[in-house]
């Protein structure tokens, strides 16, 4: 989770206080580009096949770290 949350800050500059596992990623501010864009972070700071993530605007911290667990279990 601290990648995940490291993306947030680092790179999309939120707010750590805004941060919450619960909170969708429409509720911190990303739209559809924006979430296509926090994918392909995600997906180079884990090492994972670029496109194998699928993020959706509704999708909070937990749900994208469970897809990112899966993806890498079936790696």
């Amino acid at each position: 989770m601290k990648k995940i949350k490291d993306i947030l800050l680092d790179v999309f500059g939120i707010q750590e206080s805004e941060i919450d596992d619960g909170k969708g990623l429409e509720d911190l501010g990303f739209d559809s580009i924006s979430t296509i864009e926090l994918q392909a972070e995600i997906e180079r700071a884990f090492n994972l096949q670029a496109g194998s993530l699928k993020p959706h605007p509704n999708d909070n911290l937990d749900s994208i770290l469970k897809s990112v667990q899966e993806v890498e279990k079936n790696a």
